[in-house]
């Protein structure tokens, strides 16, 4: 990857942001109704050094999420067992290696499609990286086949809280609904990126592998493998919001009869009830499991903190390009904090007038420039959910449907999805050679889109 390219792009990004705040008046959404004004809020200098800054404090547990999976990998580099797992499933692939990276993609795609964070995926991205890149594959090739494939399970998302939860909660929908055609989308979506990773796929000879140094040792690995799929078994757990998607209320009633146990709860520190579980408590569980593979791996304490120490350093990079990857949203946060209205709601007027019905074609750019600028998906929801609540309630899902596919094509390509921009960074793979792989993915896309989005409207 060309030095600073990443960080060129984002600079392009927000100059294109700049020129908008100064070309477009504000306006802003209340309830449904949108108020114009004649003002323009626009990005001056102050702002190109505060909305950095900002966008850092806003989502600093998304920076600390990479920082602590750097500094989990370091200490398991440290135990020497990590690097004996890595070889013994190289061996055991290497002649199938094409079917192991299909297993790979399917996993990752069902598994974003299906958990309550896709945020906590970053957890396994080093490991089937090193995999990959072992058995021969180019740094695009093992992009294409975690964050890529995060990103593909994330734009059909079936059970997902991150992007279905969110249209259940923002416009009542239920959990099933579309189901048969989200499912054939996600089927069609991921066989297309499937085939076309697997086309692409370059053999070299060698490549750096992140997050990993070459320290074999003699000590068992079964309970590190044990410990690491109980742990990551209780993450999944953990971070879905089962009440709200599936009503069920097991982990609400556990906690509370914790909390009626005053010496338990006293113990546990206010620990935070399963199910709702953030990326700060993701960072927590990573920090006490490195604690504990040092321990049952006999890793001195300087030795771990070595690995700590190496792990995040390695990962300063990927966690800095993915709070700048909001540098957009911060300044649209506050302008609306400020109560000012943004350049991007006068572009949503004008794309939809003042239509009072759905209108496929127009729902499908308002969602694609909000989930541009607004690339917080619940703020996005929170926030123009109310423009599409006036509609008849059996188009709702629909509209929901559009948003979906919109905000994953756009987090495929524009670089304001702190997963695409992270993660870029993380493999060392330029935005331009990851635009020149999937450019032609995303031609097919937009045809299957097209081709749904007009059964949907016919039906």
């Amino acid at each position: 990857m060309k030095k600073n390219s990443l960080l060129k792009t984002l600079g392009i990004t927000f100059g294109i942001a700049l020129l908008l705040s100064w070309a477009i008046k504000a306006g802003y959404y209340s309830n449904g109704t949108y108020t114009a004004s004649d003002t323009i809020t626009p990005i001056g200098l102050y702002n190109l050094f505060s909305t950095p800054i900002m966008a850092m404090s806003l989502f600093f547990d998304v920076g600390l999420l990479f920082l602590a999976v750097g500094g989990f990998y370091g200490v398991l580099n440290k135990t020497g067992v990590y690097s004996n797992i890595i070889a013994k499933i190289v061996e055991k692939w290497k002649s199938k290696k094409t079917l192991f990276l299909t297993i790979v993609m399917v996993n990752f795609i069902l598994l974003s499609s299906l958990v309550g964070s896709t945020s906590l995926l970053l957890i396994l991205v080093p490991f089937f990286t090193a995999i990959l890149l072992k058995l021969g594959y180019d740094k695009v090739t093992s992009f294409s086949a975690t964050f890529g494939s995060i990103l593909i399970g994330e734009m059909g998302s079936l059970f997902g809280v991150d992007v279905w939860g969110m249209f259940k909660y923002y416009f009542s929908l239920q959990i099933g609904d579309l189901i048969l055609v989200r499912i054939v989308f996600l089927i069609m979506i991921s066989t297309l990126f499937i085939l076309l990773v697997r086309k692409n796929g370059k053999n070299v000879k060698e490549e750096e592998i992140p997050l990993y140094v070459e320290n074999k040792t003699k000590k068992d690995s079964l309970p590190l493998i044990i410990i690491s799929i109980v742990s990551f078994i209780l993450l999944l757990i953990g971070t879905y919001d089962w009440q709200n998607i599936f009503g069920i209320t097991l982990f609400n009633s556990f906690h509370e009869s914790i909390a009626n146990m005053s010496l338990v709860n006293n113990l546990l520190g206010g620990a935070t009830q399963l199910g709702l579980w953030s990326n700060i408590d993701i960072v927590i569980v990573l920090l006490i499991l490195s604690i504990i593979i040092s321990w049952i791996y006999s890793v001195k304490f300087n030795e771990a903190l070595d690995g700590l120490k190496d792990g995040v350093k390695e990962m300063l990079l990927p966690a800095f390009y993915a709070l700048m990857s909001y540098t957009v949203f911060a300044f649209i946060y506050n302008s609306i904090s400020a109560g000012n209205g943004t350049f991007v709601e006068t572009m949503i007027n004008k794309i939809l007038g003042n239509a009072e019905k759905f209108e496929t074609f127009k729902t499908a750019l308002t969602a694609i420039v909000s989930s541009s600028t607004f690339s917080y998906f619940p703020l996005n929801l929170s926030y123009f959910a109310s423009i599409f609540t006036s509609y008849d309630t059996e188009v709702l899902p629909s509209v929901a449907f559009i948003f979906q596919t919109m905000k994953g094509i756009v987090s495929l390509v524009i670089p304001t999805s702190f997963l695409l921009v992270g993660g870029l960074s993380y493999a060392k793979v330029s935005y331009k050679e990851w635009i020149k792989n999937i450019w032609f993915f995303i031609l097919e896309l937009l045809i299957i889109i097209i081709l749904i989005f007009i059964i949907l409207t016919i039906f």
